[in-house]
């Protein structure tokens, strides 16, 4: 079978959806089929590097004035949209809010073709918050027909799947992305390198920040609870790429506040990233919004226990769950950030350790490369496609 899957910005710099298309890359060549990935860009913005993602092809589409921001594809595009989808058994669309995605499921539609639709948080009501109107013209012009067509509409958690309930009708799945198994590892040994890369006091306690540096994960609110109320003993690292609502003079301004104790160590791929998870005792992510969040789930792979807010969506299966891994903070009064760190800071190493082995285990568990693979063949078998 031949799947093609359709995305926007798939480079690791732009986030978990480029993570999740190449969990579902890795999944359907286990399963046996062949996997096309389609990336559509636009200049200026997560430019694709030679060998930023080997299984994808490129596909840039023009500048144009008017719809720029939903990477509008001329219908002059509309044959080598057919090209693309030539041969397919089934069409994967990552996202809702972008024109190649609509045409990928016109012209599934047209030759016959399932197509499964990754909503990918695009349905949260947060996402309705800014630049409300022209998205509601979009879903009514394109992104309910979208919905309605689809073989199957994928969610990533339980909690996704709930804020979308005024769109989704009866072919909604939940399936959880999965998290890579992380061998046992010594802490301290991860610790000093990492204390000895940002010269850190010998003994600092590490808490780590890890995503994009946008407004919506409130990096900058984070430096400033964190500088007004942590321990003294503790140091925040921010590790993610940066993006153009926050540049880096305005980052480093708000670290250099904080008195050296909020540091930007810079983006971090790979095993580089995975060092800074092995160095960390706390995990921090006060986002507005996250659907599933790949960061807080690979923290809690590495034996690190979380601080999150209740707007990630994996903090619901987290506080439900037995695992005890996770502080959840909620959104109440003017210092609730300053009160979720000071009741995690004060732990001891011993006590977090415990919270993220736990956490750990939870993610084997439930997360499991086997368990996706499992749901995924499901949902093609259940699309006719399997």
């Amino acid at each position: 079978m031949r799947v093609v899957n359709i995305g926007i910005n798939l480079v690791p710099e732009a986030g978990g959806i480029a993570r999740a298309v190449t969990y579902w890359w890795r999944a359907q060549t286990e399963l046996g089929h062949k996997m096309d990935i389609v990336s559509f860009w636009r200049s200026g913005l997560y430019e694709p590097e030679e060998g930023s993602c080997p299984e994808c092809r490129y596909v840039r589409v023009p500048n144009v004035p008017v719809l720029r921001s939903y990477y509008w594809w001329p219908s002059g595009y509309l044959d080598g949209m057919r090209a693309l989808l030539d041969g397919a058994n089934c069409v994967v669309i990552h996202g809702l809010f972008f024109h190649p995605g609509v045409l990928a499921a016109a012209w599934a539609r047209r030759l016959g073709i399932p197509y499964i639709l990754v909503v990918h948080g695009s349905l949260d009501p947060w996402v309705f918050t800014y630049h409300r109107w022209r998205k509601k013209a979009w879903m009514w012009r394109a992104g309910n027909r979208l919905l309605k067509g689809a073989a199957a509409v994928v969610y990533s958690t339980q909690a996704e799947r709930q804020k979308a309930s005024g769109w989704i009708g009866s072919r909604d799945y939940v399936i959880h992305w999965p998290v890579p198994y992380v061998p046992d590892y010594d802490k301290r040994e991860a610790s000093r390198r990492v204390r000895e890369l940002h010269r850190l006091a010998p003994g600092s306690r590490i808490a780590l920040f890890c995503g994009r540096i946008h407004p919506v994960k409130r990096p900058l609110e984070t430096i400033r609870a964190f500088a007004a109320s942590a321990p003294l003993d503790w140091v925040l690292l921010l590790v993610g790429p940066l993006t153009q609502e926050i540049p880096r003079a305005r980052l480093e301004a708000a670290c250099g506040a904080s008195g050296g104790r909020c540091i930007y160590a810079g983006p971090a791929f790979g095993e580089a990233l995975s060092d800074y998870y092995r160095a960390a005792e706390l995990f921090i992510l006060f986002s507005h919004k996250e659907n599933f969040s790949h960061s807080t789930a690979e923290a809690l792979a590495h034996g690190v226990p979380v601080l999150i807010t209740a707007t990630v969506d994996l903090s619901e299966e987290l506080a439900e769950s037995s695992a005890a891994c996770a502080f959840i903070a909620r959104e109440s009064g003017s210092t609730w950030m300053e009160d979720g760190l000071r009741a995690a800071l004060c732990l001891s190493p011993q006590d977090l350790a415990i919270m993220g082995a736990r956490g750990r285990e939870w993610i084997r568990t439930h997360l499991s490369f086997s368990n996706f693979c499992a749901r995924l063949s499901e949902i093609f078998r259940l699309c006719g496609s399997g």
